[in-house]
């Protein structure tokens, strides 16, 4: 099995583009929904188009909802810790060994599976990639 080793080319890490970034934007915490004010709207226009982009502190506090400003806050926090780190195997290893997570754990659970799939992509043993899929699927473990 593939190791994420930090010695390997940065070159060949996997880039924290705006295509990654957008698939969170779509997730239930971050899309519009019925009762989205037009402040939550633009901001999620803003960022579909351009997810990279910096957001003014008075874009994200006029979006009326509490909880969507709070995801919105995660989601920029996240962002910005790929951003700086400048690839998916980067900020994992910056969020690893910083000793200091504060991400909620889906943004770590998937970041761990979008790198475990890219480094198991084109291995043919079964038996390693339920091994590799451990690593961010929920077990479960019985006696019976």
């Amino acid at each position: 099995m593939a190791v994420l080793d930090s010695s390997l080319a940065p070159s060949a890490w996997l880039p924290a583009d705006a295509d990654y970034l957008r698939r969170f934007l779509a997730l239930p915490q971050l899309a519009p929904v019925a009762e989205s004010c037009a402040a939550e709207l633009r901001l999620q226009a803003q960022l579909v188009a351009n997810p990279t982009a910096p957001i003014e502190a008075d874009a994200l506090q006029a979006v009326a909802d509490a909880d969507t400003q709070q995801n919105y806050r995660h989601f920029l926090a996240f962002r910005d810790a790929l951003l700086a780190a400048g690839s998916l195997e980067g900020c994992y290893l910056a969020l690893m060994r910083s000793g200091r997570i504060t991400l909620p754990p889906a943004f770590i659970t998937d970041l761990v599976e979008t790198l475990v799939t890219h480094l198991m992509a084109g291995m043919d043993d079964a038996y390693e990639a339920r091994a590799a899929e451990m690593l961010w699927r929920p077990q479960r473990i019985s006696l019976q």
